[in-house]
């Protein structure tokens, strides 16, 4: 039977025997992460384009975790590094998020 995990540099994130389950924990946790971020109550505007683009980012993600399959587990791993990558505005993957299949 086939393991889905995600993992980045510092060991396992999530695991489970379902590419929906894998790909839904780890989002939620992505999810909670930008919840977290905290806004500059002192930037112009109160920081108005960060929260829109948290909250774009957060939309997208909820769209792509509601559309999850149990195939082309990778597939679905890259567009959700997209959005994470364009939310954090860097092309390469800082923290060594992986997709395996084992």
């Amino acid at each position: 039977m086939t393991i889905y995990k995600i993992t980045d540099s510092y060991g396992l994130l999530i695991e489970s025997k379902s590419i929906i389950k894998t790909l839904s924990e780890w989002i939620d946790k992505e999810i909670e992460n930008i919840k977290d971020l905290p806004i500059d109550e002192y930037a112009p505007n109160g920081d108005i384009n960060f929260i829109n683009l948290k909250n774009k980012t957060i939309d997208e993600l909820n769209n792509v975790k509601s559309k999850l399959l149990e195939k082309d587990g990778l597939k679905q791993f890259n567009k959700i590094m997209d959005i994470l990558n364009t939310f954090e505005d860097v092309t390469v993957n800082s923290y060594g998020i992986e997709y395996k299949e084992v």
